[in-house]
């Protein structure tokens, strides 16, 4: 009975309670929204939403459109200045520096930028999970999720912002190693900050150290110092650690990293044949460097992902939707702070991308010129905007080349041409951006080997240079060699097919002539002079120069080249053998427009050859040189310079050779 009594007293007691507690919640919330009657109050769902969801997707999508459609050539010409061979003596290479797993790794996923959506899906996806560890490792609370933004947005710079560095960065697998070093230092890191026994947490800290210096370089000692400097937070944050607040155990681990940070690398030096010891603390870590220039800008995105997870180690992120829902000032500033995250990783992304057109159209005449594809090459240098480079205009000869266009075509694109634009003060040079494959074009096979290898050996051996040289090797009739290099590229993962389509001809020279793309390669290479020369390190120069004192009566081929060439270089001496001998070999086609330029105009400045009786283009050429002279006469005596007559002329006669004579002055090559 009085069991029953209680517990009926405790039910309507209960049921009290609850009309209590429903009574004093009405009257609660009726006076949070009289109090807050007025005030932008921002649904803390809705920011939870825009910090932790809307924001990242975002970020993603801009990643993605910077790197698949802003710079999908530049992403392909990455794959083929790097190679990735499924074999083990390619991993024993890589791994006989610190920090070589990493590279090995960096090698592989670059591969895929040959399709560059799909290399740039891997790097997005690298990029996810940092951000997620960056939450997960540091706490981060969702206020501040944005945060876990900066080190992609920065590894992406990293990515998109290097330039010309492309043919001088000598860390193998450069585009991926930075994402991957860093995803795996966060795993690490995350790992540390749970242990919660003291001394299996120095212990791996130890293992990281030594085993993640040797399979990761740099970021390994990053990891390590991120441990130190993170191990007071991280101890408050355990859960059940047996030293939440130990200052002896803080101490200890700044002892033991610092032990670790100064002598894996110098023990690591005794080990590695192939190690400088000046470089042995950045092992894995890119340095810009090229013929004693540094560039300390490419530097920068690697310095904000450093100095980034520190300060995430020191400074706390755990400040709660709930807290922040009480001061509508603070849900502004939240508002704010995740705004101006999200808007200056956008500009910085934007102002860090090297978009100089003349860079891109570089890449995409390159690879034109590489498949045999002359008119896309044409198409692409004519629909340029600004002055080209000297490497466009010697593409662009060779297409032209190729298509027969030489004489008739070479002047109506522009000839004036400007020096790369890069951000910092390196010195681009041919000879390494496209030296090989123009030295291959005009069959110089020799030249062509030479700078593959001397590039290799200095920058690492790439896709390109392997192509090359297995092409130098089957015009040379080196077919053990050209095999060599065939059983090289079909360990590939993309050009197995490539390198069996030479395998088919190899050994058989008519098939190889009969090649897409050779047939002008074999035959300038049969027709050349057999002589010991050098260029110098400047192809441009070496070629004007043999092209224009070459005489070959055998190659209509060769002979339009040398007559072009010899107009180039503006000596009359020169062009006058080259002229006659192009009308020989051509008697019964029609002599191209450019040549009858040249020839009515050094026949009308010096009076050295009749050419009375030479039959030009009545139109095209008397007619319109005639009015080329009135005009630039009367601009003269109007008091303008030759660069002001030649700038006001452009416009109708800068598609002939006259204005090229006189107004393209002062070209450098490089």
């Amino acid at each position: 009975m009085n069991s029953f009594n209680n517990n009926g007293v405790a039910r309507k007691n209960l049921q009290k309670s609850k009309i209590a507690n429903a009574t004093g919640s009405q009257k609660n919330s009726k006076g949070a929204t009289s109090a807050n009657k007025g005030k932008a109050v921002f649904l803390p769902g809705n920011m939870k939403w825009l910090s932790s969801v809307a924001v990242p997707v975002l970020f993603a999508l801009y990643a993605f459109f910077m790197l698949a459609f802003r710079n999908a050539d530049y992403l392909y010409a990455c794959q083929e200045r790097s190679i990735f061979i499924f074999d083990s003596s390619f991993l024993d290479m890589m791994l006989q520096q610190p920090g070589g797993f990493l590279m090995w790794l960096g090698c592989f996923f670059t591969q895929f930028f040959y399709i560059p959506w799909l290399g740039s899906l891997f790097l997005i996806v690298m990029w996810a999970v940092i951000y997620f560890l960056t939450i997960r490792t540091f706490r981060i609370s969702s206020p501040f999720h944005s945060v876990g933004l900066i080190i992609p947005a920065a590894l992406l710079c990293s990515v998109i912002g290097i330039g010309y560095w492309l043919y001088y960065v000598k860390s193998s697998g450069y585009w991926f190693t930075g994402s991957i070093g860093i995803m795996l230092m966060f795993a690490a890191l995350l790992l540390y900050s749970r242990i919660g026994n003291r001394w299996v947490r120095l212990t791996w800290m130890a293992v990281w150290a030594i085993g993640g210096y040797v399979a990761f370089g740099w970021y390994a000692l990053l990891g390590v110092v991120c441990m130190c400097v993170g191990e007071g937070r991280f101890a408050r944050e355990r859960a059940n650690g047996d030293d939440a607040a130990d200052g002896g155990m803080k101490l200890l681990a700044y002892i033991v990293g610092a032990l670790l940070v100064i002598g894996v690398p110098v023990v690591a030096y005794q080990c590695y044949s192939k190690m400088n010891f000046n470089l042995a603390w950045l092992a894995a870590l890119p340095v810009f460097q090229v013929d004693g220039y540094v560039s300390y800008l490419h530097e920068i995105p690697f310095i904000i992902v450093a100095v980034v997870s520190v300060l995430l180690c020191l400074i706390p992120m755990k400040t709660k939707w709930e807290d922040i829902r009480r001061s509508s000032a603070a849900e502004v500033g939240i508002l704010f702070l995740n705004s101006f995250i999200a808007i200056m990783i956008a500009v910085c992304v934007l102002s860090w991308n090297f978009d100089d057109e003349n860079f891109h159209a570089e890449l995409r005449t390159y690879k034109a010129i590489d498949e045999g594809r002359w008119n896309d090459a044409l198409d692409e240098v004519g629909s340029m905007k600004t002055a080209p480079t000297r490497e466009i205009v010697i593409l662009r000869n060779i297409a032209l080349m190729n298509e027969g266009k030489l004489g008739s075509s070479m002047f109506k694109y522009d000839n004036k041409s400007i020096p790369p634009a890069t951000d910092d003060s390196l010195q681009v040079h041919m000879v390494q951006t496209n030296g090989p494959l123009t030295y291959l074009n005009y069959g110089r096979t020799n030249f062509a080997t030479r700078w593959c290898i001397e590039n290799s050996v200095e920058h690492g051996f790439n896709i390109d240079s392997y192509k090359i040289l297995l092409r130098c090797a089957l015009v040379n009739g080196e077919y053990d060699l050209a095999q060599k290099y065939i059983d090289i590229m079909k360990k590939t993962l993309y050009y197995r097919d490539w390198a069996e389509k030479y395998e088919a001809v190899n050994g058989d020279s008519i098939k190889i002539s009969k090649l897409p793309g050779m047939e002008s390669v074999h035959e300038l290479h049969n027709n050349f002079r057999s002589i010991l020369d050098g260029d110098e390190g400047l192809i441009e120069i070496y070629l004007l120069g043999y092209f224009s004192h070459t005489h070959n009566k055998d190659s209509k081929l060769l002979t339009d080249v040398t007559t072009a060439y010899s107009l180039i270089s503006k000596d009359i001496q020169l062009f006058w053998p080259q002229f006659f001998l192009y009308a020989s070999l051509h008697a019964k086609e029609q002599m191209p427009i450019h040549y009858q330029e040249a020839a009515f105009l050094y026949g009308n400045l010096e009076h050295q050859v009749d050419i009375s009786g030479m039959p030009f283009d009545q139109e095209l050429v008397v007619n319109r040189y005639n009015s080329f002279q009135q005009m630039s006469q009367s601009y003269l005596r109007q008091g303008m310079t030759s660069e002001q007559v030649g700038e006001a002329m452009r416009p109708m006669y800068g598609d002939t050779f006259w204005w090229f004579y006189f107004f393209a002055r002062n070209i450098q090559s490089y």
